[in-house]
């Protein structure tokens, strides 16, 4: 075996020589034997190691998925893994702490329903998740202060299908685990598996499967919070057939951008899709293909292994769904400059309503967090373990302390 030389025919000769004990010496070969034939299973099944297994933690909280990479060597930068992202992106402020590669071409990137934007490319920096690297062709530049105001973290970027195409990610929320595998032999077992094929742009990945009959195209977009979108047509369909309720007509977002589109969205009302049922996800109708989000795939664990195009799944048991948040403290926060602000109070009234809170005024602290600290995960955290009870808070207007003292949260509600 190359690098393993314990007993080489060379040495035994020798021992021979020597006059060794003939019992000795076939002990010494017995030995070299049952050595060699451990390290020929070894190099044909492999072991994973550090190496070949980035992991760190996974919280439902920030509604999409967040991992921590390490770019030209600055360490531990929160990225978006987005699957439905076809490049891999770098916040517009962010390239001021590295040194951006030579332009390299101009064309087009998709961000979330809004396909074909002109950018510009460049050669990426050297990205990693712990010891494995992340080769994106390009990289291109956006403003992220969209996605920022919802986080209430610096995001520094997005890392998109080229980056992701060699890796296997999976999403274990049960164990509250992101793993990143080197090589998909690393994945445990999954019940279940399909067929992701890739888009028209040859990087994001594409669920074709049916509901009642009527096909849909479903590309897996971990940066969408919401459950299914789907093509007008099929909407409508779906609609007439009793297996969609119509909400409301709504502007929702699907961008980093923050670009907004006014369509029909509701919730199923039945239907099965991977096995599951589909009543009570949420839904909307797009012009273009589908798109399958995280309201959706986080009811199930998953390793997506882009090298064979396959989704391996396995339902999650005992899932009631995602916190409401925004049901809880009666309103919807927005994040600026390390500081949390209410963006819109609940229309049925709340918590926020009851001591009298109004959209714009400042908060300061919210539970055992105070300003800096304050962020979509640790207001997630806060409304999970209090929900039902009192909240300490206090609230600023103006430069003017409006509300200091507890208050009480609604009871907890799943989506």
């Amino acid at each position: 075996m190359r690098g393993f030389k314990f007993f080489s025919s060379k040495a035994c000769q020798q021992l021979k020589m020597k006059r060794v004990n003939i019992f000795n010496y076939r002990r010494i070969e017995l030995v070299r034997l049952i050595v060699s034939s451990f390290l020929f299973c070894v190099t044909i099944t492999g072991f994973a190691s550090d190496e070949d297994v980035y992991t760190e933690s996974l919280s439902e909280g920030w509604g999409i998925i967040i991992c921590h990479v390490t770019v030209d060597g600055l360490a531990m930068k929160p990225f978006v893994l987005d699957t439905g992202a076809s490049h891999t992106i770098l916040d517009q402020d962010f390239i001021k702490l590295i040194k951006l590669g030579a332009k390299r071409a101009e064309g087009t990137v998709s961000d979330g329903f809004k396909s074909g934007m002109t950018s510009s490319f460049y050669t990426p920096p050297k990205i990693q998740a712990g010891s494995i690297k992340l080769n994106p062709y390009y990289v291109t530049l956006l403003d992220l202060a969209f996605i920022k105001k919802i986080l209430g973290i610096n995001i520094c970027g997005v890392l998109g299908m080229d980056a992701l195409r060699d890796v296997t990610v999976e999403l274990d929320f049960n164990a509250e685990k992101l793993f990143l595998h080197r090589r998909p032999e690393t994945l445990t077992e999954y019940p279940s598996s399909v067929y992701i094929r890739k888009g028209a742009d040859r990087r994001s990945r594409i669920m074709d499967a049916k509901v009642a009959d009527i096909l849909l195209h479903l590309k897996i977009d971990t940066a969408f919070t919401g459950g299914i979108d789907m093509k007008e047509e099929a909407f409508k369909r779906l609609v007439s057939n009793g297996f969609i309720q119509i909400n409301e007509k709504m502007s929702f977002t699907r961008s980093f951008s923050g670009l907004q589109k006014k369509g029909e969205s509701g919730e199923f009302l039945q239907g099965v899709l991977l096995s599951k049922d589909l009543k009570g996800i949420k839904v909307a109708a797009i012009v273009n293909d589908g798109l399958l989000g995280m309201d959706f795939l986080r009811r199930f664990r998953l390793a997506f292994d882009f090298s064979n195009s396959r989704m391996h799944y396995e339902a999650r048991k005992g899932y009631v769904g995602l916190l409401n948040v925004q049901h809880i403290i009666g309103g919807k926060l927005r994040y600026e400059q390390n500081s949390a602000f209410i963006d819109a109070l609940d229309r049925t009234g709340g918590p926020f309503t009851d001591i009298g809170l109004m959209p714009g005024d400042l908060i300061t602290v919210f539970g055992d967090f105070s300003m800096g600290d304050i962020n979509a995960l640790s207001v997630f955290q806060s409304c999970k373990e209090m929900a039902g009870g009192k909240i300490k808070l206090s609230a600023e207007r103006s430069g003017k302390m409006v509300f200091r003292g507890d208050m009480i949260l609604r009871q907890a509600v799943y989506d």
